[in-house]
């Protein structure tokens, strides 16, 4: 009786541990650094030669690297001469490829399949081919920082929780996705209370290019954040992204208080994404 109570101890004790464990792996996971749809370089293939005549496969596995979905997934295979080269297929498409979660830490893995024929190349020995793969697809980014509220000075009869604002910007080292909010800095109200900004500067981090960006929700605590974009009209919610460059979001809220206190932001951001890959093959007789 005694070894089957000790044996029944020694499986709960595992039991335990490994739920432990694993509720710590979800308790890591944080919407942090830069990540995207990448390029399995192990799991692609893509041809060096090919032949007069041969039917030739090329093979794109992409791995969602970022902390969100990307949806309307597209890859289209285009630049090869058509003289020598047809394209039986060329382009593929998928509704979605789940990124990192709470039980997925690593994203979702697809593949995509073209397949084309080398044609007669009209007595050369051999024709170089570059040719590009477009990959793009929509996603999104969450930006949920908690900084500290109210005035920025301690006056007199004003209850302080501990937190201080910062004094110029505060950097963020990114939301897990190639769009990022760079920084974002604080501007308190005087001290008769009313109006708080947030600065928030967005930038590319990605290896592709952002075309456009629509500022999706935005919340302060359960209230409704006024947001909108640095020099555009007060309804524009989606501006181009300026290639290189970065853009400059304001959000505004009326404190209800004067006293200093730690609160939650939650801002979302749509975007669409654009990454160019270059191949080469080379057609031989």
């Amino acid at each position: 009786m005694k070894i089957v109570s000790i044996i029944a101890l020694l499986l709960i004790s595992m039991l335990v541990i490994s739920c432990t464990q694993g509720n710590k792996q979800i308790a890591d996971f944080k919407k942090e650094g830069i990540g995207e749809v990448d390029v399995s370089r192990q799991e692609s293939y893509f041809p060096r030669t090919a032949h007069q005549g041969d039917t030739f496969d090329m093979g794109l596995a992409l791995i969602n690297n970022a902390a969100y979905d990307a949806k309307d997934v597209r890859v289209v295979v285009a630049g090869f001469d058509n003289a020598f080269v047809d394209l039986i297929h060329e382009k593929e498409e998928k509704a979605l490829i789940a990124g990192r979660s709470l039980f997925d830490q690593d994203g979702e893995e697809a593949q995509f399949q073209f397949q084309g024929v080398v044609n007669d190349l009209l007595g050369a020995e051999f024709k170089n081919q570059n040719y590009f793969i477009y990959l793009t697809y929509n996603s999104k980014m969450e930006f949920t920082p908690k900084p500290c509220i109210g005035l920025r000075q301690i006056y007199k009869n004003i209850q302080d929780q501990g937190c201080s604002i910062p004094e110029g910007a505060t950097r963020y080292n990114g939301q897990g996705a190639p769009l990022t909010v760079e920084s974002m800095e604080i501007l308190p109200p005087s001290a008769s209370g009313g109006e708080i900004k947030f600065i928030l500067t967005l930038r590319n981090r990605g290896k592709g290019n952002i075309n456009t960006v629509q500022l999706d929700k935005a919340m302060i605590a359960n209230k409704e954040l006024h947001c909108q974009f640095r020099g555009e009209p007060e309804m524009t919610k989606t501006v181009i992204f300026p290639e290189m460059k970065t853009l400059e979001v304001v959000c505004t809220a009326l404190l209800e208080t004067e006293n200093r206190y730690t609160t939650t932001l939650f801002i979302s951001f749509l975007y669409d994404y654009e990454r160019v890959i270059q191949q080469s093959l080379e057609l031989k007789r």
